[in-house]
C-alpha cells in the first residue's frame, strides 16, 4: 500500500527523468496489483521503453 500512497502523494513530475520514474513506479504497481490489466498494453509499454533507450 505504500507504493500507492507514494504514487498519489508524490511531487509533480516536471523533468523527463521524473516522468520516467513515475511511469516505472506506476507500471510496477499495476503489475503487482492487476497484471492482466497490462496484457493489452504490453506492446505499447515495450515500445515506450525502446523509445526511451533511444533518446
Amino acid at each position: 500500500m505504500s507504493d500507492l500512497n507514494a504514487a498519489i502523494s508524490g511531487p509533480a513530475v516536471p523533468l523527463a527523468a521524473d516522468v520516467n520514474a513515475a511511469i516505472e513506479r506506476m507500471l510496477a504497481l499495476v503489475e503487482r496489483v492487476c497484471p492482466e490489466a497490462l496484457d493489452g498494453l504490453r506492446d505499447g509499454v515495450d515500445a515506450y521503453g525502446a523509445y526511451q533507450e533511444l533518446v
